[in-house]
């Protein structure tokens, strides 16, 4: 026996239908006609719309049982170090860092330090993932979006200054952040956002971020840190008791380091700053207690009152002909 599919059948019988109304029985040609394609299309319809539902159900996209592959962390790193990174777009934050926690706006704008103010919102928003156990966690605070970020507050301790507290709505999570990420489209870091997060370690920058803000990473407990050669600005007290502190490798595009950025990191031994810089301002490196070894950039041409004050370990620093000595 010869197997039909379905439409095939409905097809015959709505035309067996009309021959044997029509032509045998004599039934009027526009109702006959009529109830012959209410039947085809009828029966059709129902029978594509069930299709459809048993394609939406079984066949479209995986289910709950089936596994999904995602992007590992050497994934994510690849595309880090490629200038591919994007804000989730092309690769799920959540698989690489871990899992969401929480995530959100500052509820804040950009902070304008020339008018003192708030001038307009951030496409800039945070979240926190949890690499680690519900028993044991392990956070990162990821920041993601473009332009500028937005400013986070800093309460400060008139006692014990590198003490201070940060207000941010990550803030409660701070004893569990230990790794921090600025995701790739951020230009700047925004006004303490990682400001006295004691238990941060490290830190990610991308290639599209330009300026390192004031007190950014001020009084946290970050080991290391790489800025990348888009970084052009660091500001005021950008690293200031930063007392873990022991490794930077600068860009060899800055140009402009602001007073006390490096104020107080006791942890750093030896730094070697880039030639593109002219200018290092007053208390840059002051009270970098056990700092011993310091590369001055060649074309040098200022060095502001004691911008390396205070550092009694200090014992190799050769200062270029170039420089203007202003100490």
């Amino acid at each position: 026996m010869r197997k039909y599919d379905f439409l095939t059948l409905v097809s015959y019988y709505s035309y067996k239908i009309f021959l044997e109304r029509y032509i045998y029985e004599k039934a009027d040609f526009e109702k006959t006609l009529g109830f012959a394609c209410a039947l085809f299309f009828g029966v059709s319809l129902s029978s594509v719309w069930t299709n459809a539902t048993t394609l939406s159900e079984n066949q479209i996209g995986p289910t709950e049982k089936e596994e999904v592959t995602v992007p590992t962390q050497e994934t994510y790193n690849s595309a880090v170090e490629d200038g591919n990174e994007t804000s989730g777009e092309n690769l799920n934050v959540e698989s690489c860092y871990g899992t969401l926690v929480e995530k959100g706006n500052y509820g804040r704008g950009v902070y304008d330090y020339e008018l003192h103010d708030y001038v307009k919102g951030s496409n800039v928003q945070w979240a926190v993932y949890n690499s680690g156990t519900a028993a044991n966690p392990d956070y990162t605070l990821v920041i993601s979006g473009t332009g500028q970020a937005s400013a986070a507050d800093i309460i400060y301790n008139q006692d014990d200054p590198a003490n201070s507290t940060l207000v941010a709505p990550y803030a409660k999570y701070s004893q569990y952040i230990t790794k921090g990420v600025v995701e790739n489209g951020v230009t700047d870091t925004g006004y303490g956002t990682f400001a006295f997060l004691k238990n941060l370690k490290t830190v990610s920058l991308p290639s599209s971020l330009s300026e390192i803000t004031y007190a950014a990473f001020e009084g946290s407990g970050i080991e290391e840190i790489y800025l990348p050669d888009s970084i052009t600005t660091i500001r005021d007290g950008a690293f200031t008791f930063c007392s873990d502190l022991k490794k930077i490798r600068f860009s060899n595009n800055l140009n402009l380091i602001e007073n006390h950025a490096f104020g107080r990191c006791t942890g750093l031994e030896e730094i070697e700053l880039p030639d593109s810089l002219k200018e290092i301002p007053s208390g840059c490196f002051d009270f970098c207690s056990n700092l011993k070894k310091v590369k001055l950039p060649r074309y040098l041409e200022t060095i502001g009152s004691s911008a390396f004050g205070m550092n009694e370990k200090l014992s190799e620093i050769d200062i270029p002909d170039t420089v203007r000595k202003n100490w």
